[in-house]
């Protein structure tokens, strides 16, 4: 349901975009080499100013081990996989001396929406000195607005190369994590483990329900931008 209405936000802005002077269809290469889908569509008015709406999603992926990878801490990774959808939109302010130039550094303007949901199990130690398996899935909810720096080359007027090279801003979370097993997991060693998680690890507090634990946290948190997209002027 969240694909295909993601899909249908991205379709419908379409039209909506299409009476410009210059309308770009791109993909994001730099998302690619992790697995990522990602589809761009700028309009530009006037040569200088643009409204840009991008789709990316990732499907349920194995993740590599070496990322997931705490033996030296105890923990053996066992598997790990995860799914990624997020929506995100634009308002881009070219520089005046780049309506005549290939080379078009811009500003702008961003926000996001991002759904993430994530599966791993790591084999560690028990309270009991024996081994078990430490199974959670999480769901990340995240929405923020930032600024962006970057450039646009254009190629014979018709290939684009969008670099966006630095961007940063502030993001609402929300995180919902259930750890699956009884009283004989070390919750407080595993805790430890998962702390150095970039953005969400020192969030993930484990709290005992009827039939597992679960942490629960919403927090403000940095948004980092950066990437390179391939697009065609039509």
């Amino acid at each position: 349901m969240q694909i295909k209405l993601l899909f249908l936000v991205f379709i419908l802005a379409i039209p909506i975009c299409g009476y410009s002077q210059i309308r770009i269809a791109k993909l994001n290469t730099s998302g690619a080499a992790f697995g990522v889908v990602g589809l761009s569509f700028e309009k530009v008015q006037k040569k200088q100013y643009s409204w840009q709406i991008g789709l990316n999603y990732r499907p349920n992926m194995n993740g590599p081990s070496s990322l997931l990878d705490r033996s030296d801490e105890g923990f053996n990774f066992s598997e790990g996989k995860s799914t990624l959808m997020g929506l995100h939109l634009e308002y881009r302010f070219y520089t005046e001396k780049a309506r005549k130039m290939e080379t078009k550094p811009y500003f702008g303007l961003f926000s996001i929406a991002q759904t993430i949901q994530f599966e791993s199990t790591h084999d560690g130690p028990l309270k009991t000195n024996t081994t078990g398996t430490y199974p959670i899935e999480t769901s990340w909810i995240r929405a923020g607005l930032g600024l962006e720096y970057g450039v646009q080359w254009i190629l014979k007027k018709r290939i684009s190369i969008d670099w966006t090279i630095l961007g940063f801003g502030l993001s609402w979370n929300q995180i919902q994590s259930d750890l699956f097993g009884d009283d004989s997991l070390n919750v407080g060693r595993f805790e430890d483990l998962i702390a150095g998680t970039p953005f969400i690890g020192n969030h993930l507090l484990y709290k005992r329900q009827e039939e597992d634990y679960r942490a629960e946290s919403t927090f403000i948190g940095v948004i980092p931008r950066a990437g390179i997209k391939l697009g065609l002027l039509f």
